[in-house]
């Protein structure tokens, strides 16, 4: 049998040290591939009056380069190094780079990578990807294992699943991408029963059901339709206010409404706040002793199209499905 040497022959390093190294004496390199180069030149010539002469010719060269290179290396038998390149590759994870030492079976040193690694599990609840650009080592101590991985995730996998001709696909939102303001309750009644209405499911435990509701947001877009000037007040129908200048008056189950403290009958009662330009002078009085800001706050709203919130009548959450 006559062995197949290759474009460049086999290097023998009579070294005793680089054969104690890397587990012999030769190195080998065997690459494998076509390498395609085009070049050429386009000229174009106007015939236009108008145009100066040294601008009526113009042209240049066309260069085209297209590598696809497979190259194998050995350093003796324990160092292997392994590219793959393609200019017209689909995807930058096809090219491939790797440089392997393999230890013998007493070695501590069991095999370092570098380049393109993978990480496979043993398990199927966490799955390793295949496509990772780094460094990784295995080491054995006895009957110890230790690998350790440094790398870059170069890819991401996803599935489509198409049924009766449409198409459906899971999402994963991850808890630090989850959408803030745009989900609210209604009151302080149903953040506190919140968890004790949805103890017993299917059976949604819950004494309260919305039947009409109004959702106002400030006019930050510049909306000319359904806006007015409101007064937005915290502890309206609260049964335990954060100001404390608002006084309980309702006990029994806490349900949010108008009779749970003295603030909506304080209101009704007062004829200066039946007016905008004058109601927020009346809160922040000694009469009221609110805070604007805090207790209350007059803005420019805009009433929302009940196409942009939903909200659930027995638990009493609204979300938004536009950004507010």
């Amino acid at each position: 049998m006559v062995e197949d040497k290759g474009l460049l022959p086999p290097i023998q390093v009579k070294n005793k040290f680089f054969d104690k190294l890397f587990g012999g004496s030769k190195i080998e390199i065997r690459p494998q591939g076509n390498l395609e180069m085009l070049i050429g030149a386009n000229y174009q010539t106007v015939a236009n009056p108008n145009i100066p002469i040294r601008n009526r010719r113009t042209g240049g060269f066309d260069f085209d380069l297209n590598i696809n290179v497979n190259v194998i290396g050995k350093i003796g038998d324990k160092i292997q190094l392994g590219v793959r390149y393609n200019t017209q590759s689909g995807f930058d994870f096809e090219n491939q780079l790797k440089l392997e030492y393999a230890g013998d079976e007493d070695d501590i040193i069991k095999k370092i990578e570098a380049g393109n690694v993978s990480m496979t599990l043993p398990t199927r609840l966490i799955q390793g990807s295949q496509t990772l650009f780094g460094f990784k080592t295995t080491l054995q101590f006895g009957r110890l294992t230790w690998t350790s991985l440094v790398s870059q995730q170069k890819s991401k996998r996803e599935s489509v699943v198409i049924e009766s001709g449409a198409q459906r696909q899971n999402f994963e939102v991850k808890s630090d991408q989850y959408e803030d303001n745009r989900h609210y309750f209604l009151g302080q009644y149903f953040r506190n029963q919140y968890d004790f209405a949805l103890s017993d499911l299917p059976v949604i435990k819950s004494n309260v059901n919305i039947t009409r509701i109004e959702v106002w947001v400030t006019n930050r877009i510049g909306a000319t339709q359904g806006i007015r000037d409101v007064v937005a007040l915290a502890d309206l129908g609260e049964i335990q206010p954060y100001s404390p200048n608002v006084q309980t008056t309702a006990g029994g189950d806490g349900r949010a409404r108008n009779e749970a403290n003295n603030l909506y009958q304080r209101l009704v009662a007062d004829p200066n706040t039946r007016f905008v330009d004058k109601v927020v002078g009346q809160l922040s009085g000694p009469s009221f002793g609110l805070q604007q800001g805090q207790d209350f706050d007059k803005t420019f709203a805009r009433k929302l199209e009940p196409r942009d919130f939903t909200y659930n009548p027995q638990l009493g959450y609204l979300l938004s499905l536009i950004h507010i």
